[in-house]
């Protein structure tokens, strides 16, 4: 697979980052604060670690296959919403200032998950937030079988159907990245091969390291506690990581389907306009209902105040989301904050128009 050359958004809107940047850091030095987790922020990741891992020592003493399920159920939901809060702020370096720290978080927190961190950190802020929506250089919508999430696309018949089967490919997909995309990148099968850093000893032994303990927590571990058939834990096992796969693919794909635009790169390899326009024209913020739920989600929902200030810990995005808004009504920018049903139906159009077979940028 060959490397892509790198690509040249246009110099504009720079009053509109000047402006961002001055204005969020008058709202760190008003508030005497740093754009790290705070206390408050750690205590809630330890609380939601206590939680976890106090669900799944309940689940090793399970008297029964039904209440190993529950609980085993309990501790997967907990550590998803630790990985939410934790490890997506850490691949940013926003929760701690030291970066082997973040590192570490990052690690602990992919052992439930079970996807390699440093993998996913390079696909997920070398290649999705610096590319989003881009032909070939957005990783996150690469061609597949499964899905056609962009207009530049082939068409296959399957794909007319794809906003009925959809959920089921979200619900494989924690697996996919597991078992397939982290070892498709392990073996240089991928755009990731350049970065040839990882193919030290100490990635190698890191990399299966973590898949072993991945395996002991899901698997061995309640294999050899409990006397529940192996195929029985088997089975929940991967019905639970469905589960979780189907709520994380919710609450993150949409935001780059609602209404947005998808781009390629011209023959000088340009994209004609700004990266922070480019951000506003391939995301959007939504609002949970009730809004206390945004304080699990990991900044999520405010999915566009993200990408333009991905280095902030998310406890700072409902206040940062508020100056985004203003910036852009002030330089004309076309900023959206909608709720998350209109978050589902946007998506349900964009699969059906992308089923459909049209092609150009997509726009509703």
């Amino acid at each position: 697979m060959k490397s892509l050359p790198a690509l040249e958004f246009k110099q504009e809107d720079k009053a509109f980052a000047e402006a961002l940047k001055s204005s969020v850091q008058n709202y760190l030095h008003e508030k005497q604060d740093h754009r790290f987790a705070n206390s408050h922020f750690l205590f809630k990741l330890l609380l939601l670690a206590l939680i976890a891992y106090a669900f799944y020592f309940a689940a090793l003493n399970a008297h029964s296959t039904l209440s190993y399920a529950i609980l085993f159920t309990a501790f997967m939901w907990f550590t998803m919403l630790l990985s939410m809060n934790a490890s997506h702020d850490a691949s940013h370096g926003s929760v701690f200032r030291s970066s082997s720290a973040n590192r570490w978080l990052m690690a602990a927190c992919s052992i439930p998950m079970g996807t390699d961190p440093d993998f996913w950190t390079l696909r997920h802020v070398h290649f999705h937030h610096t590319y989003p929506n881009i032909q070939h250089y957005d990783l996150d919508m690469e061609p597949n079988p499964a899905l056609r999430q962009a207009p530049f696309h082939d068409w296959a018949p399957q794909y007319q159907y794809q906003h009925f089967y959809w959920p089921l490919v979200a619900a494989i997909s924690l697996t996919y990245l597991c078992w397939v995309s982290d070892w498709l990148d392990r073996f240089k099968k991928t755009p990731l091969k350049k970065f040839s850093y990882l193919n030290t000893s100490g990635y190698w032994i890191k990399f299966f390291t973590l898949k072993i303990a991945h395996l002991s927590l899901l698997i061995i571990i309640p294999a050899y506690c409990l006397q529940i058939p192996l195929w029985k834990i088997l089975l929940i096992c991967l019905c639970v990581q469905m589960l979780v796969s189907s709520f994380l693919v919710l609450m993150i794909l949409g935001t780059h389907w609602a209404d947005v635009d998808f781009f390629q790169a011209d023959s000088e390899n340009k994209i004609p306009h700004s990266w922070h326009r480019h951000a506003f024209l391939t995301a959007c913020d939504w609002q949970p209902n009730p809004r206390w739920i945004n304080h699990f989600l990991g900044g999520l929902d405010l999915h566009l105040t993200h990408h333009l200030l991905p280095g902030f810990s998310n406890r700072h995005y409902p206040e940062l989301a508020k100056t985004v808004e203003k910036l852009a009504t002030e330089f004309d920018l076309p900023y959206r904050k909608i709720t998350y049903p209109e978050l589902v139906k946007h998506q349900q159009v964009f699969l059906k128009k992308m089923g459909k077979g049209r092609t150009g940028l997509v726009s509703d």
